[in-house]
């Protein structure tokens, strides 16, 4: 799959064509699911996993057109990282609470679990 995705990524940066862009795309679906497969999904209507395979793919054509083959980076590497920021931005930008309170509230369930263990409760 990575050699695949691999070849036609470097074919549309050397042709940047439809044709190309569709094939780099139709070999990155899997990767693009594994990632979103991995990540903890929260119970929110805009969160479903359809939603998170189309920002996901929103990620890997941000990371297309900006990946560097002189890099010599692999552009399994170089997606995997934009795909999965792209994810978790939007997760972040769905969320109702700030990151900080986030935390705080989940501080505050660990110490309730601590206190049941403790108290046997």
């Amino acid at each position: 799959m990575s050699q695949d995705l691999q070849s036609h990524a470097v074919t549309f940066v050397n042709n940047p064509t439809e044709e190309n862009r569709s094939a780099v795309v139709i070999a990155a679906v899997p990767l693009v699911r594994s990632i979103v497969g991995r990540l903890s999904i929260p119970d929110h209507p805009l969160a479903s996993r359809d939603d998170l395979e189309n920002v996901g793919l929103l990620g890997l054509l941000q990371a297309l057109d900006s990946y560097d083959t002189e890099r010599g980076t692999p552009f399994v590497s170089y997606a995997y990282g934009r795909i999965r920021g792209a994810l978790v931005d939007y997760l972040r930008s769905i969320d109702a609470l700030p990151r900080e309170r986030r935390r705080r509230l989940a501080e505050a369930h660990r110490a309730m679990d601590t206190l049941r263990q403790e108290l046997g409760e």
